[in-house]
């Protein structure tokens, strides 16, 4: 009994199927591994979040007071004009430096969108701190801003750059409530 061998033709055109298959999971794997990095920049910013609160229980219910990342006095974010007290903030410790001592890891102050590590190694930290809120007090048992009546839930964190892709969606924001997601509410300020 003979057996027949695949020809030539036949394991080309097999291989052809194979490198066609995956040309087209390529793209859905690129997409997929942003989201995931996406999805881990959600849950630094949650976290960060729970540690502004233990950072509030231990100092009087006081927001921390954290300088921005160049120092200087921003009036906007993200486009949105803001307004605030804007005296000079440079001698103000950085986030990571503020809440260090309430996260386990420092590598929850780096979004994995930031591949080239700039923010993260210049800083400690890929995120920026909405300093308009700097030392402001919550409240004790919502950890709600108490001095702010206007606001509905204002911004506490967000990416310090468009980590995660191009366009309107592209950076994550962690506000009062807690809640991380991919939209500046402009209607906060």
């Amino acid at each position: 009994m003979r057996t027949r061998n695949f020809t030539l033709l036949e394991l080309l055109i097999t291989i052809g199927i194979i490198a066609l298959l995956a040309a087209m999971l390529l793209p859905a794997l690129g997409h997929a591994r942003m989201l995931a990095k996406k999805s881990a920049c959600s849950g630094n910013l949650r976290q960060l979040g729970l540690a502004i609160n233990l950072y509030a229980d231990d100092n009087n219910f006081r927001l921390p007071a954290c300088r921005s990342f160049s120092g200087e006095v921003v009036t906007k974010i993200d486009g949105v004009e803001v307004t605030g007290d804007t005296s000079s903030i440079s001698h103000l410790p950085s986030l990571a430096e503020a809440l260090r001592p309430y996260v386990g890891d420092s590598k929850v102050f780096w979004c994995p969108g930031e591949t080239e590590q700039k923010y993260f190694k210049s800083n400690g930290s890929s995120y920026e701190w909405n300093y308009f809120l700097n030392g402001l007090k919550v409240d004790q048992k919502t950890y709600r801003i108490t001095l702010i009546h206007n606001l509905k839930d204002p911004l506490f964190l967000m990416d310090a750059q468009p980590f995660h892709g191009t366009g309107p969606r592209a950076k994550n924001y962690l506000y009062e409530n807690g809640v991380v997601q991919d939209v500046l509410k402009t209607e906060l300020f």
